[in-house]
Formats: C-alpha cells, sequence, structure tokens
C-alpha cells in the first residue's frame, strides 16, 4: 500500500491488500490510508466501486512469451472486497 492508500491506484487490488492485512492483524498506518482511499473512490451514484480485471487467462504466442486472451472484471466483486474490508475495521 503507497503512501496515497492505494496498491496500484487500484480499489480491488487495495481492498485485497486490506483484507490480507487485516486477517494477520497488522496495525499500521496504512490500514487507515488504504481506508481513506476506498472511501474516496467508491461512486457518490451507485455507491459500488468500479469493475477491474481480476481473472486473465494466459497463453503462450508461438515464441513463448505471454499474452493475454482474456480479461473479466466486476463491480460486484470489486465491491464485495471493499466492503468486506471496511466491514472488518469497525
Amino acid at each position: 500500500i503507497n503512501r496515497e492508500g492505494s496498491v496500484e491506484n487500484s480499489p480491488y487490488k487495495t481492498a485485497v491488500a486490506l483484507n490480507i492485512l487485516l486477517a494477520v492483524n497488522y496495525q499500521g498506518p496504512e490500514i487507515q490510508r488504504a481506508k481513506e482511499y476506498l472511501l474516496k473512490t467508491q461512486s457518490p451514484h451507485t455507491g459500488a466501486w468500479p469493475a477491474e480485471d481480476f481473472w486473465l487467462w494466459p497463453v503462450g504466442d508461438e515464441n513463448g512469451n505471454p499474452k493475454i486472451i482474456g480479461r473479466s472484471g466486476s463491480s460486484a466483486i470489486t465491491t464485495a472486497f471493499v466492503i468486506k474490508a471496511l466491514n472488518a475495521l469497525k
């Protein structure tokens, strides 16, 4: 979690990291920064967080180099991870 409270400016990655830190009872300043970042990135219109790629189907090209052929993202998945983390902070 960086100084702005995010992991790569991603609510999804930040929520996953925050859930991991909370699961191991970490109490450092990153917790509050991540919470503030997540609250700032919530949609004021829907109350949800944005969809982000969370599943990729990597394959190799003809030279064996990695190539991504599929992506999936879901606002519901991101929102669920964020709510789980924020709820644990109560």
